[in-house]
Formats: structure tokens, C-alpha cells, sequence
């Protein structure tokens, strides 16, 4: 359930961001995630896959770069140009 719970955080995040960018395509979505926060990178990027699949950042890729602690951090969003 907790990459479920993230990866509803960041697609929330990320359509926030979109919003503010009409007529925009997310490509990807970077985020910072702890190394004791997930384990397994598959649970994020299959929880994120899973909820982004009806949503208007459906077609992004989830880019994950690993960082000391516990701590996750919404990076960037990347458009389309």
C-alpha cells in the first residue's frame, strides 16, 4: 500500500503542475526517493503505471533517482517539446 499511496501523491502533484500548463504533454516525472523508503523500485514504478494509467500523465515515464534517508521528494516534471 505505501507505493500506492506515493505514487498517488506524485500523479496528484504532477496534474497540478500540468494545470498550470495548459496545453502541455508530461513526458516524465522525476522524483528523489530515500533508500530505506522503497526497497524495491518496482513497487513505485507499478503503483505509478497502475493510477497514472486514466489520468492526463498517463504516457510519462516515472524517473527515480535514489537518495540518503527516508525522504521523498517531488523533483521536475519534463514536457514534451
Amino acid at each position: 500500500m505505501h507505493g500506492l499511496s506515493v505514487a498517488d501523491d506524485v500523479i496528484l502533484q504532477a496534474e497540478r503542475v500540468l494545470k498550470e500548463n495548459p496545453g502541455k504533454r508530461v513526458m516524465e516525472v522525476h522524483l528523489k526517493v530515500g533508500r530505506f523508503m522503497f526497497p524495491s523500485e518496482e513497487e513505485l514504478l507499478s503503483a505509478f503505471k497502475f493510477l497514472s494509467k486514466d489520468s492526463p500523465i498517463r504516457d510519462a515515464q516515472l524517473k527515480i533517482t535514489y537518495i540518503d534517508g527516508h525522504n521523498c521528494i517531488f523533483e521536475k516534471i519534463v514536457f514534451e517539446e
